[in-house]
């Protein structure tokens, strides 16, 4: 099956700080497919991008994501989930698709922890449109897949 990204720039964003941990990822796998491959017990493809296969072309670029992901859904939800290594490089981020976006979204920006540790952050796209239960259930999924991966939540 072949994924298709519909929008880039519209969608529900998550945003939880973590600390990172030795066993973040298996071996050749991004921490952003790890942690996509336990976002549903119904997907049926997750793609780990890498520098080459990135559609945007910012995997690796200084400033930007360290690792990304795309998944689908037997039920046709298409997302996201990007590792960046500093708040400051996901801050840039958020400036840069709110400056470029053309539809509105719903965001949950990283509150201030107060943890030192907290120096990665993970940000999850998923559609506006889903119905509220599923968006629950990614989100507490999201949470979860964090913890499973090795990642210890730091938000409130």
């Amino acid at each position: 099956m072949r994924l298709v990204l519909a929008s880039v720039f519209s969608g529900v964003w998550l945003a939880l700080g973590v600390s990172l941990s030795p066993a973040a990822a298996a071996p050749n796998v991004s921490p952003a497919a790890a942690i996509a491959a336990q976002l549903n017990s119904n997907l049926v493809n997750v793609t780990d991008y890498t520098a080459a296969t990135d559609p945007e072309q910012l995997l690796g670029v200084p400033g930007e994501y360290t690792a990304k992901a795309a998944f689908a859904d037997a039920r046709g939800v298409v997302g996201t989930v990007e590792v960046f290594a500093t708040p400051d490089d996901f801050a840039n981020r958020l400036f840069t698709i709110k400056a470029l976006q053309v539809s509105p979204s719903v965001e949950t920006d990283l509150p201030d922890t107060g943890d030192p540790t907290a120096r990665v952050l993970v940000r999850l796209w998923i559609p506006p449109e889903l119905p509220p239960d599923a968006l629950r259930t990614y989100q507490a999924n999201f949470a979860t897949a964090l913890a499973n991966t090795g990642y210890p939540t730091t938000t409130r």
